[in-house]
C-alpha cells in the first residue's frame, strides 16, 4: 500500500463560505416571480381569445 492517492475527481469545496448569496437568490426569485407572471397573463390570453366550446350561451 502506498499511502493516499490524490483523487482523479475533484469534488469542489464544500464549506459554509461557498454558499449562494443573497443576491443570488434574490435574483432566482424575481426570475420565478417573472416567469409566474408571464404564465398567467399567457393563460388569461389564451382562455380569452377562444370562449369555451361547452357552455351554454
Amino acid at each position: 500500500m502506498k499511502g493516499l492517492e490524490p483523487s482523479a475527481i475533484d469534488l469542489g469545496e464544500f464549506s459554509i463560505s461557498s454558499a449562494t448569496s443573497l443576491n443570488d437568490m434574490i435574483w432566482f426569485m424575481a426570475g420565478l416571480l417573472l416567469l409566474m407572471g408571464l404564465t398567467a397573463v399567457t393563460l388569461w390570453w389564451q382562455r380569452r381569445s377562444q370562449p369555451d366550446p361547452f357552455t351554454a350561451e
